[in-house]
């Protein structure tokens, strides 16, 4: 709307004009008007009838100048008047506008289920809605005027919040979006999720913020509710699978020890009765570890070795899990391909692979086994990050049914299977990803309908210039010394003491930390190695660990426990020490007894 200059309000100048013009056309009259009768007419008595005529005529033309100047600026004082009466009703129409528009605000403010609230260039409140003070518990006296910062927000979130208000407000660019807490009259803490905008003058001056707030508060709760509802049911997914799998362990195990007790004469048969107990242990050892390495909790003991040997030493045992009427097909690289891994879990992701695979043909088919290395410039991971160099490559195909868009977007989630209850553990995939996770690797998944399925696990190359491991399991030369040994499981106890007693050496067994100290304190002089439980009641090992370096600094302590690996980081093992994951083998727990006894310290 165009504005009206001061002196065009009341136009002053007009009467001024108007005199000023009639001075100059009179002044100009009389002295025109005398000159020529003086030059022209020398009678007086015609000089006197002229001059009244003449003075006529100057009373004639003056009316009719005044009667022109005073119409002319007439109507431009009515063309004035009528721009100031169009401009006063626009303006008046504007502000009706203008207080209509903030009555509708200031209603929809008040009646919206919302806190709202605004603050002025300093965060202080100008205004805020009777939800808000519903909801805090305040009247609108108390707050307005007050600082929102001081009045709301409870102590702990003053500079995060003041970050985002008064730096926003100071630089006019303020946080879109965002959530705290405000405190109640009472002390009691609302979560509100906000929408704030920054308010200005019509010069674009920042003036303050204005905001709008959803209390989640009771939304979260519920969340979480539902959060430990899901996470409930995927537990009792997961237990009636590892049920199903542990009860088909103890039953071979208890069906096997009976039959051994009733044919310890028939050394042959006793054998295969021990194997089979053997291998059911070690099933059971397998499914902890799934269960571990799936939370992403197992310690895992990486060593240099070949990735092809992993294959070849498996084939045996996968040929007969899949089935006759499954093929199996390896094509392995001409190459060594080195990679730091652990070979038990490798070998685990690839039983998982094959099963599936198998679970995947029904009427059979041909499951295929291909290892080699690739090379990546760049390459981008699901999870956004970038690697580079060269990688092992082991790819495990099917020629099953496929899987369908919907469920590879779920196919590595946890507990998601499409086997029923107590089919399987509900791990499957999920615990293939945490162990090639754990390696620092990733896996893909190539699959159509009806076209097969391929799994692509990428695995860091490790340098060549070392001698690649392979897997071999050499005997354990016997061995010689003392051996303090700490575990406070009775069985576990003799069966270890035994373990390491057939090895050749002298085991001093004890159940308590304080036992453990008396008996070294007696026997410090032979005990060379102590095998301590990392868990115990009363003194645990870190602590036995501690007295023991004050009596003998260069013992040599070997840490074990059966606890994952976050409750062992809680115990602030010593830096470097050497750790044996329970439950260990016997030629394993003598190899890695044998390997420390021979270091020096």
């Amino acid at each position: 709307m165009n504005q009206v200059q001061p002196e065009q309000h009341v136009p002053r100048w007009i009467p001024g004009r108007i005199v000023a013009i009639y001075a100059a056309v009179s002044a100009f009259w009389i002295f025109c008007s005398d000159y020529l009768l003086e030059a022209l007419v020398h009678d007086r008595q015609q000089m006197a009838r002229l001059a009244m005529v003449k003075g006529w005529l100057f009373v004639l033309v003056t009316a009719a100048l005044l009667f022109y100047l005073i119409r002319h600026y007439v109507a431009s004082l009515r063309e004035l008047n009528a721009d100031l009466q169009r401009m006063i009703h626009e303006r008046m129409v504007a502000e009706e506008a203008v207080h209509e528009w903030e009555s509708r605000f200031r209603t929809l403010m008040e009646q919206v289920h919302m806190c709202a609230v605004m603050l002025d260039e300093q965060g202080n409140i100008t205004f805020c809605n009777d939800f808000l003070l519903q909801l805090t518990g305040w009247s609108r006296e108390e707050v307005i005027g007050r600082s929102w910062l001081e009045m709301f927000i409870p102590p702990a979130r003053h500079e995060q919040v003041k970050a985002v208000i008064i730096q926003g407000l100071s630089s006019g660019n303020i946080a879109t979006h965002f959530e705290n807490e405000i405190l109640t009259n009472k002390g009691v803490e609302r979560l509100i999720v906000w929408n704030n905008t920054v308010l200005k003058n019509a010069a674009g001056a920042v003036i303050g913020c204005a905001s709008l707030g959803i209390d989640v508060t009771d939304h979260r709760k519920m969340e979480a509710q539902l959060l430990h509802s899901q996470k409930m049911e995927s537990v009792g997914t997961l237990a009636g699978g590892i049920a199903h799998d542990f009860n088909n362990i103890l039953t071979v195990i208890i069906s096997c020890s009976t039959l051994l007790r009733n044919r310890i004469d028939d050394h042959e048969r006793a054998t295969k009765l021990i194997d089979q107990i053997d291998q059911a242990a070690h099933r059971a050892a397998s499914l902890t570890g799934s269960l571990l390495a799936f939370s992403h909790k197992q310690s895992i003991a990486p060593r240099k070795m070949d990735l092809n040997e992993i294959v070849i030493a498996m084939r045996e045992f996968l040929e007969r899990i899949i089935g006759e009427d499954v093929v199996l097909s390896t094509t392995l690289s001409a190459d060594k391909i080195p990679v730091l891994a652990d070979s038990t879990q490798l070998e685990q992701v690839v039983m998982n692979l094959v099963s599936n695979a198998r679970d995947a043909m029904p009427t059979g088919g041909t499951v295929s086994i291909t290892t080699g290395q690739v090379h990546f410039d760049e390459h981008v991971l699901a999870d956004g990050s970038v690697v580079s160099g060269f990688f092992a490559l082991l790819k495990v195909s099917d020629t099953g049914v496929g899987i369908s868009e919907s469920m590879r977007e779920r196919i590595f989630e946890p507990f998601f299977t499409t086997k029923a209850v107590g089919k399987g553990t509900g791990l499957g995939l999920s615990m293939a990803y945490g162990i090639i996770k754990q390696h620092s690797g990733w896996i893909d998944l190539e699959s159509e309908i009806g076209q097969g399925s391929s799994f692509l696990i990428y695995l860091p190359v490790v340098g060549v210039s070392e001698e690649v491991g392979s897997i071999q399991h050499e005997e354990v030369p016997e061995g010689e010394g003392a051996i303090l040994l700490v575990e406070d499981n009775d069985q576990v106890l003799q069966v270890n003491r035994e373990i390491l007693e057939a090895g050749g050496y002298q085991v001093i067994a004890v159940s308590r930390g304080a036992d453990a100290l008396r008996s070294f304190r007696e026997q410090k002089d032979i005990i060379r190695l102590a095998i301590i439980d990392v868990i115990m009641p009363g003194m645990t090992g870190r602590q036995l660990y501690d007295e023991l370096m004050l009596l003998n600094p260069r013992l040599k302590v070997i840490f074990t426990s059966g606890y994952t690996a976050d409750i062992l980081d809680r115990q602030k093992l010593p830096q470097g020490c050497t750790f044996s994951q329970k439950p260990h083998a016997p030629q394993e727990l003598l190899r890695l007894v044998h390997e420390i006894m021979g270091k020096r310290r």
